[in-house]
């Protein structure tokens, strides 16, 4: 069931028009959220909301490798997903490797997607919440 959404999200988002501009209006809202905290996000891949603004900023650790997590007492941490739901949780390439980063993780947690990625995902017990999401029309806090 999981990959199955993949598959629908990824053919979703191949078809995006304007993704240049949306990527833009999502990441000048997280920009305005994480001002000066100590923030950790991902480096986007070309079928993610791009991150290539905010991993710029002087507060943002990154890592060098995709899928490299770094130990980081960061307060905000920017995650991506294939898919989420409004009440936070989220679809991820398969790995598990964000669910175990965030699994004792006190920070805010925020994804950054676009709104068609946005709908009813299938949730497994290790699946791991965020509490914000930042799409090109709103944000979503999630409970």
């Amino acid at each position: 069931m999981k990959d199955f959404k993949r598959i629908i999200i990824q053919r979703k988002i191949d078809f995006l028009k304007d993704r240049k501009e949306r990527d833009k209006r999502i990441q000048n809202k997280a920009i305005i959220l994480i001002r000066d905290s100590l923030t950790y996000c991902y480096q986007s891949l070309k079928d993610e909301v791009s991150t290539k603004e905010i991993v710029k900023l002087s507060n943002v650790v990154s890592t060098p490798k995709q899928g490299e997590i770094p130990e980081t007492n960061a307060k905000i941490i920017i995650v991506p997903g294939r898919a989420f739901n409004e009440q936070g949780y989220r679809l991820g390439r398969g790995y598990g490797v964000y669910d175990q980063f965030l699994k004792n993780s006190k920070s805010l947690k925020i994804a950054l997607a676009y709104d068609i990625q946005i709908g009813e995902i299938p949730i497994e017990p290790h699946d791991e919440k965020v509490d914000l999401i930042i799409t090109e029309s709103r944000i979503i806090k999630c409970v």
